[in-house]
């Protein structure tokens, strides 16, 4: 007994077999349909191309246009996925959705300027469109920096050139001889040597046994050597520094950044053990300390300007010196009142 044919089903993991599922059900087109329905494509374009007010006959036949346009697309999309799949490079079931989209936008601009007057049918005419802008797609996204299309394409070029010239001579071609051959300038061919290369993460392994990154064996020639370090380091002129920023801290932060650090001459303690001792929890303690840190940074790099003393002897007028008020629980009114009068007498008012 023969086996039912039983149709896919559309909550399929595949992206691209729900995709086929849902352009499946549309139907294709005849060749009578094409021709038509392209007629009527051409005449939209001409009149938006006009760029002059249409009228109400001519918009209807934009509208019409509009709807063969659609058509157009929807029957053609199996063409696309078809495209994809053939020119796919090695690429996921995710990735070809991403191409198809692509390749759909080929699609639609082959809808606009096909011309069903010079007789070859739409699927040739629509490939060509479709494959350059999959190859377009490609281009852009598989370097980290992208290129314009037109760099792509002339790289391409010299490749194909370069290939054909080696098999040719037995050789790889010189500058000059390439240059000859696909008539770009040598200074052109140069920069597309330096600037083709891929670009390499500095997060990837490298080495023999791959136990080191590209970023741990970079060198940085801004940046002071160890023997240069040691030279301009000075221990006695920091420890004085740090014993002079110290006094600056609080009573918490400086036994944080004591202990944390043993400067003391104990050893250094966890920020776990330290909360313990403060009756803090571990983060509160890495908080208080890090704020210390910064502020003998700022203490052992900052060195105090010197204050200027103003000569004692000037011009100065009658200061009468007002009674302090102090915060109590109880203000004397007595003391309000003296107060009162200090700052309204007759020597304040006329300084």
């Amino acid at each position: 007994m023969p086996r039912p044919i039983t149709r896919r089903s559309n909550h399929n993991n595949s992206a691209l077999d729900a995709y086929m599922d849902s352009i499946g059900r549309i139907p294709l087109m005849t060749p009578e349909e094409e021709i038509h329905l392209g007629k009527q494509v051409r005449r939209m374009m001409e009149l938006r191309d006009s760029g002059r007010e249409l009228t109400r006959q001519e918009k209807r036949e934009v509208w019409r246009g509009e709807r063969a346009k659609n058509r157009f697309v929807q029957a053609n999309l199996r063409l696309v996925v078809y495209i994809v799949k053939h020119n796919n490079r090695k690429t996921s079931f995710l990735e070809m959705i991403d191409f198809v989209q692509e390749c759909s936008i080929g699609l639609i601009r082959a809808v606009e300027l096909f011309d069903p007057k010079r007789g070859y049918k739409f699927s040739t005419y629509a490939y060509w469109w479709c494959r350059q802008a999959i190859n377009r797609s490609y281009t852009a996204q598989e370097r980290a920096i992208r290129r314009p299309v037109s760099v792509d394409e002339q790289a391409s070029k010299v490749e194909k050139a370069l290939q054909l010239e080696t098999v040719r001579l037995g050789r790889a071609p010189t500058l000059d001889e390439l240059s000859a051959t696909t008539g770009v300038k040598r200074s052109e061919l140069e920069l597309m040597a330096t600037r083709g290369l891929h670009c390499v993460s500095l997060d990837s392994l490298a080495g023999d046994k791959e136990t080191s990154t590209f970023l741990d064996m970079l060198r940085d020639d801004s940046l002071p050597t160890q023997d240069e370090l040691m030279e301009t380091f000075d221990l006695c002129t920091d420890l004085e520094r740090l014993n002079a920023a110290l006094p600056q801290l609080s009573e918490q932060e400086r036994m944080f950044v004591t202990r944390r650090y043993g400067l003391d001459g104990k050893d250094s303690i966890s920020w776990k053990d330290l909360g313990k001792e403060a009756h803090l929890s571990r983060e509160r303690v890495r908080q208080v300390t890090q704020r210390a840190l910064s502020r003998l940074r700022y203490h052992m790099t900052h060195t105090p300007e010197p204050t200027i003393e103003e000569p004692v002897e000037q011009t100065i007028e009658r200061v009468v010196e007002a009674p302090v008020i102090r915060k109590c629980d109880v203000i004397d009114p007595g003391v309000l009142q003296e107060a009162r009068e200090a700052w309204s007498s007759p020597a304040l008012l006329s300084a």
